[in-house]
């Protein structure tokens, strides 16, 4: 079962490139190893291995500003491929700061692609979404170069900023790599294939981060309110909550891959399971409760 959802994960990676975009800044192979278990658990999505290759490229930066309602408390962004990284602005607008390479078989193409990509801010009440569009029809820039320019793959690259009075942040990627940065309230970061970085980041309010094949680092976080961490195959890096969380109950399942606990202290074990191929563990700490379970995979601590 565990092949057979690699196999339809590099599919819907394979899907994603053909039809427009996938990842030029940060290694998107994800490797998932659990040691020395023994079952059949180890998966790799190298998604170079169903690129196509094409005989040009044409790098492109765009910068945006986009002013922003004081109103505006949620912000979303959601592609196909690519990776995206939100921290806050210094100032009361939203920027975007755009990468991105064409590959195609002709310079033409190329210049052709570069003519129709756009980037626009929309605001629907008290949120605002970032979408990468086609310039004239406003439309998904992936779905329009999939029916007009099939023969090309865009690579994406997203800087973005927000106002420090935006506490909500939802990311959705089908293949990628996510990082929140150093930002405080409500998250929702789905990945399909890919990785999710936190580094120092407040969950504030009741918060989702998941993975379906790729691995999460959560580092340097404090947690005031429900959290739950899931990679459904991959591997999880945990460091406990920094001084000045409480009241959260924190869930970090890894279905198949390690889980692997980092920024010990003190801290309290409520109850302890290993059998066959699972471990599960439960902890107080920072007046946070924390429930670790690996279906396939191990919990490991480190001690260092």
């Amino acid at each position: 079962m565990k092949a057979l959802k690699a196999a339809l994960l590099s599919m819907l990676a394979a899907a994603a490139l053909m039809t427009g975009c996938s990842d030029s800044k940060t290694d998107t192979d994800v490797e998932v190893d659990i040691g020395d278990i023994k079952a059949d658990t180890d998966v790799s999505v190298d998604i170079s291995d169903i690129e196509k290759d094409y005989k040009t490229n044409q790098l492109t930066q765009m910068d945006f500003v986009f002013d922003t309602d004081k109103n505006v408390s949620e912000f979303g962004v959601s592609i196909d491929t690519g990776n995206i990284t939100i921290e806050y602005s210094r100032d009361n607008k939203t920027g975007l700061s755009l990468e991105y390479t064409v590959y195609a078989d002709t310079e033409e193409v190329c210049k052709e692609v570069k003519s129709h990509l756009n980037a626009i801010a929309e605001t629907n009440g008290s949120r605002l979404d970032i979408r990468l569009i086609e310039d004239k029809t406003q439309e998904d820039i992936s779905s329009w170069l999939r029916k007009n320019i099939p023969d090309c793959r865009v690579e994406y690259d997203l800087y973005i900023t927000v106002p420090e009075f935006v506490s909500s942040f939802e990311a959705k990627e089908n293949v990628g790599n996510l990082t929140f940065g150093d930002i405080c309230g409500k998250f929702s970061g789905i990945v399909g294939v890919g990785n999710i970085t936190c580094t120092g980041s407040q969950f504030t309010e009741s918060s989702v981060i998941k993975c379906d094949t790729g691995n999460i680092a959560m580092s340097d976080c404090i947690y005031k309110a429900d959290t739950d961490i899931t990679a459904d195959t991959g591997n999880i890096t945990f460091c406990l909550p920094l001084n000045g969380s409480g009241g959260a109950d924190i869930s970090v399942k890894a279905d198949t891959g390690n889980i692997k606990m980092t920024g010990i202290k003190n801290y309290d074990v409520k109850s302890e399971n290993k059998k066959d191929t699972s471990h599960s563990l439960s902890i107080e700490v920072e007046n946070c409760n924390i429930g670790f379970a690996a279906n396939t995979g191990k919990i490991i601590i480190d001690k260092e």
